[in-house]
């Protein structure tokens, strides 16, 4: 599921989007197994819905489990800082799945699934 954080993530993950230069608006949302994002950019980027994963480990389980919401595509925001790291790109489903600092990079990016991490 979705909603296993501690109750500082969330504030801290909304900070971070609020100071994001591409992001004009952060609406709050909901189900009743995951918290989610509907992230509204500026420069008529389009949005992106942003769901939260309270995985410590993102396994194959994690990832035919998605929330409904991801149907679309979006980012499946893996929230615990304390998290193994982990990327993936799912071209077919459009959906980009990674940690926060993969997110803020990838908001700059007119299609998520466009961007690539930086190379070591």
């Amino acid at each position: 599921m979705g909603k296993d954080l501690h109750r500082s993530i969330r504030p801290f993950i909304e900070q971070c989007l609020r100071n994001h230069n591409k992001v004009r608006d952060i609406q709050r949302c909901e189900t009743d197994d995951y918290y989610y994002y509907i992230i509204k950019r500026r420069q008529n980027l389009p949005d992106v819905v942003v769901a939260l994963c309270d995985d410590y480990h993102v396994s194959s389980l994690t990832l035919y489990n998605l929330p409904e919401i991801l149907n679309d595509g979006g980012f499946y925001l893996i929230a615990k800082p304390e998290a193994t790291n982990y990327f993936k790109v799912e071209d077919e489903q459009n959906l980009v799945i990674g940690k926060l600092n993969v997110l803020m990079r990838a908001l700059n990016k007119a299609n998520i699934c466009s961007y690539t991490p930086p190379q070591d």
